[in-house]
């Protein structure tokens, strides 16, 4: 059985669901499938969910309410089995993608979000953003969110590709970018406990567990006490996270892994969010009180440039 699979029963199980309400509804699904099955355009699509639905009804069929411990037991080892599978493969992939150039990268960068998606996490950083304490953009890949931290002063901008982060910094004008701070990931080192906000999307979901906690302890010793990191990752826990693993564009992770390193390497658990059924993060804080020893700043109207027309700060 599939991991997808399994994770669904498991979610069925854990939910307390009625196990003869479940093999009853497989029941009626299966027949109705059968009865149209000549009016598909995908006759082997169709045969292909009936036999997941026998398969596990054929499971439910040997199994009563008394063994229902050994039927956790049983998808619990499954999904551990698939998970080790899938870690190994999450490693290969991981030293694959170490030989792309950033023209490689965009082809790979498919992921839209929706305006509800982005206004929401736009919402989450602005939380946060505040004139009198550094900010950090983790991984300059989807940057729909950089104008949300344009009031950190000073703003780290943080890639492995110095070519993602002059292109990211292109809409600004010259004063601005004079405040900015550029930084190569793993050739850079950031300042110890001087960073209030740490944003990143878009990287964390293709790193193998490791080089997450690498990374995490790197920006836990850059991070003021009390400061707050924002980051997705791919929470396989959900279906559809799941799904994108086989698109070589995500690797293998989930919400227990993710708060485990998290709380290894330090950080408090501020806040999970799984968004619709592909989309997961998590927000980090580090232990202590963030302040700023800042007296204070002339304020600046931050404008883009269009049109090649340089605009500066009023």
């Amino acid at each position: 059985m599939s991991l997808a699979k399994l994770r669904h029963f498991q979610d069925l199980i854990n939910a307390g669901v009625d196990l003869s309400d479940v093999k009853q509804q497989l029941n009626d699904i299966s027949q109705l499938l059968v009865s149209q099955q000549g009016s598909f355009r995908n006759p082997e699509h169709h045969q292909s969910i009936i036999q997941a639905i026998d398969e596990v009804s054929k499971l439910l069929g040997d199994i009563d309410e008394r063994r229902l411990p050994e039927l956790k037991q049983y998808i619990s080892d499954g999904i551990l089995e698939h998970e080790q599978v899938q870690l190994k493969r999450s490693e290969k992939l991981y030293q694959k993608f170490q030989t792309y150039s950033p023209g490689d990268i965009k082809q790979f960068l498919t992921e839209s979000h929706s305006d509800e998606l982005i206004n929401y996490i736009s919402g989450r950083i602005n939380l946060h953003v505040s004139w009198d304490h550094s900010g950090a953009y983790f991984g300059l890949r989807h940057t729909e969110w950089l104008h949300d931290m344009v009031m950190f002063h000073p703003l780290y901008l943080m890639d492995h590709h110095p070519s993602f982060i002059e292109e990211a910094t292109k809409p600004y004008n010259s004063t601005y970018q004079s405040r900015l701070r550029k930084y190569v990931i793993d050739k850079d080192k950031l300042p110890d406990n001087s960073i209030g906000f740490i944003f990143s999307w878009g990287l964390f979901d293709k790193m193998t567990l490791d080089i997450i906690e690498h990374h995490l302890e790197t920006l836990y010793k850059a991070m003021s006490p009390g400061g707050v990191l924002l980051m997705n990752y791919n929470n396989c826990e959900l279906r559809g996270s799941l799904e994108l693993l086989g698109s070589l564009t995500r690797l293998y992770n989930n919400s227990q892994f993710m708060c485990e390193i998290a709380e290894r390497v330090g950080f408090i658990i501020l806040h999970k969010f799984d968004y619709e059924t592909n989309i997961s993060w998590i927000e980090l804080k580090k232990p202590g009180i963030l302040f700023s020893i800042k007296a204070g700043q002339a304020l600046t109207q931050i404008k883009v440039v269009k049109n090649d027309q340089s605009h500066h700060g009023m």
